[in-house]
């Protein structure tokens, strides 16, 4: 419960301080080529958490979308809301699309929706899909990495660091390969 409270506030200030707290650290560099470098790098870092961001926007758009369309297709009751619910749980990996089936799993059973069956193959499905082949193409592009990577990460994501992990494992793993392609190469 502290996080969901001091995240957000980190956040805020980070947001409006941003400018002034990269210049400050860049302020503490020695050398005007180590803080060359280092705003080079800090510019590259904001553009990769950028991309990862909007490929997480895109891969929620696309629950919206398909989850409208097929849900309205089928004849559920409050499609277009439980698809915007979708989309929001989207946000939280793992357990936010697990939340989104049971709501609208829930729902439709309790309106009585007759072909639930359908509905329960048609979110198994899409989240076959959305997992192992939509997300790791957008976040691949996003964020330039190889989809196997990507799929190895939320794995290895959910070992290390649970739910926080799951969500935090692609940027990182992409933080790291940028930092490593931005070391000195070494002389020979």
């Amino acid at each position: 419960l502290i996080y969901l409270v001091v995240i957000p506030i980190i956040s805020f200030f980070m947001l409006k301080d941003g400018t002034q707290l990269r210049d400050s650290f860049l302020s503490m560099l020695p050398s005007a080529v180590s803080r060359a470098r280092a705003q080079r790098t800090i510019a590259a870092i904001h553009d990769l958490l950028l991309k990862y961001m909007r490929a997480l926007l895109l891969l929620c758009c696309t629950v919206l979308v398909v989850f409208s369309v097929v849900l309205s297709v089928l004849g559920v009751q409050y499609a277009l809301l439980l698809a915007s619910i979708a989309f929001f749980c989207e946000f939280v990996p793992v357990v936010g699309p697990l939340t989104a089936m049971c709501v609208i799993l829930a729902v439709t059973g309790l309106t009585g929706y007759p072909h639930l069956l359908w509905i329960v193959a048609f979110l198994g499905a899409f989240r076959l899909l959305q997992d192992y082949v939509i997300a790791p193409k957008f976040m691949g592009e996003g964020v330039e990495l190889h989809p196997i990577w990507i799929i190895f990460g939320v794995f290895a994501g959910d070992q290390i660091g649970g739910i926080a992990g799951v969500f935090l494992s692609v940027p990182a793993i992409a933080l790291v390969r940028l930092l490593i392609g931005r070391l000195p190469k070494p002389s020979k």
